[in-house]
């Protein structure tokens, strides 16, 4: 790979790293919300989810399932 880094231009190169922390920025996302820590980007709160359904479903519909 250093190879292939060695003939790109400056300009190349720039825009690579601001690829690679493009993705580490995304990584780091991820992670937060695999972990359940979730933040939106910019660093607010990510919104909260709903309640799951309740299972067994009660009420109309019920029978449905």
């Amino acid at each position: 790979m250093n190879a292939a880094l060695a003939s790109l231009s400056s300009e190349q190169l720039r825009r690579a790293v601001a690829i690679k922390e493009q993705i580490e920025a995304l990584e780091k996302e991820l992670n937060a919300l695999l972990s359940g820590a979730a933040t939106a980007p910019g660093g607010a709160a990510a919104p909260a989810t709903t309640a799951p359904a309740e299972w067994p479903p009660e009420g109309e519909g019920a029978a449905d399932v």
